[in-house]
């Protein structure tokens, strides 16, 4: 009702919830004050504006950081995230 689809899992959103409940690895990331965040899900645009606006890491751990998380509003209701009423 919320974001006008189906709960289906045919988008990403049923996946992620799926991941946060039976992946013990990211339960106790998304705990952690200082790991949860690191912990980012997101789209295809959103990983490319994040990597175009980012800086290369010095400890070579990730691809980079610093960069914008952002996506727009048709991705994230495809992936269940999008709240109608919010816009």
């Amino acid at each position: 009702d919320r974001t006008g689809l189906p709960l289906a899992s045919y988008f990403a959103g049923t996946k992620l919830r799926w991941l946060i409940e039976n992946v013990p690895d990211l339960q106790t990331d998304l705990l952690s004050e200082e790991m949860k965040s690191h912990v980012r899900f997101g789209t295809v645009d959103t990983w490319l504006l994040y990597n175009l606006t980012g800086c290369t890491r010095s400890n070579n751990n990730s691809a980079n950081e610093g960069g914008l998380f952002y996506t727009d509003v048709t991705n994230a209701s495809r992936w269940l995230l999008m709240d109608l009423k919010s816009i």
